[in-house]
């Protein structure tokens, strides 16, 4: 998680880069060993407090990226002990800081170039669009709501996210599923998430929102009317 940039998990926000590279992983490492072959100070001991404190939960339950906020702290603070300890000539650490900011440049480039468009045209990240759809959806009541998108099961907390949601009707969902299954969930209340029409029983009862430009044959839905919302397409009878 902490070197691809994804915890698996679908956000209504732009796409985030990967917080450490494999080699930054390395000086964490280097700046623990050198620290225990030194006297440790108070600020030492707090952030190995704090990293061995954050180990627990991450066995315990599934993290994602907000159960990591503890953790980056203390790794930062190790990876810097390990840069300087390993950097000791000014050569060395002016060839880092320029390996840094060109890093710097190639991710700025990737987020506000390159990710930003894929946002705006549907892409990687999820749209604010939908919540345009959803609220279109308010009309039909308790209908059954198919949403096919690229990212399947894993949707439910878009959902979550925009609409006013019974709690006590999501985990009853929830109760039904072993624990490995929690990050991604196939229905709960009228919604139904799937990444193909094809898997979809067509009933004219239901209700349907389709991602756009992601491939999928639509063909099925052709005698539904529709109403494009964005990225997103919603059919209804």
């Amino acid at each position: 998680m902490m070197v691809t940039g994804s915890d698996g998990m679908t956000r209504v926000e732009l796409p985030i880069f990967g917080s450490f590279y494999p080699f930054m992983m390395l000086f964490a490492i280097v700046g623990i060993f050198r620290k225990l072959n030194l006297k440790f100070n108070e600020l030492d001991i707090y952030m190995s407090l704090l990293l061995l404190g954050s180990l627990p939960t991450y066995i315990l339950i599934l993290p994602n990226f907000v159960h990591f906020n503890v953790m980056f702290v203390s790794i930062l603070y190790f990876e810097y002990i390990g840069v300087i300890g390993l950097l000791d000539t000014k050569f060395m650490k002016t060839s880092f800081l320029i390996i840094m900011v060109v890093l710097l440049a190639l991710f700025a480039k990737s987020y506000l170039v390159t990710n930003s468009a894929e946002l705006r045209d549907g892409g990687i990240e999820v749209s604010s669009d939908i919540k345009s759809a959803l609220d279109a959806t308010k009309r039909f009541g308790d209908r059954d709501l198919n949403i096919v998108t690229r990212y399947d099961k894993q949707y439910y907390p878009v959902v979550l996210f925009y609409e006013k949601i019974d709690p006590h009707v999501f985990y009853k969902t929830k109760e039904q599923l072993k624990p490995a299954d929690h990050l991604s969930y196939s229905y709960f209340g009228k919604y139904h998430f799937y990444n193909n029409l094809s898997d979809i029983k067509i009933s004219k009862k239901n209700i349907y929102i389709v991602q756009n430009n992601i491939g999928l044959d639509t063909t099925v839905l052709s005698k539904y009317k529709h109403k494009l919302y964005g990225t997103y397409t919603l059919y209804y009878k």
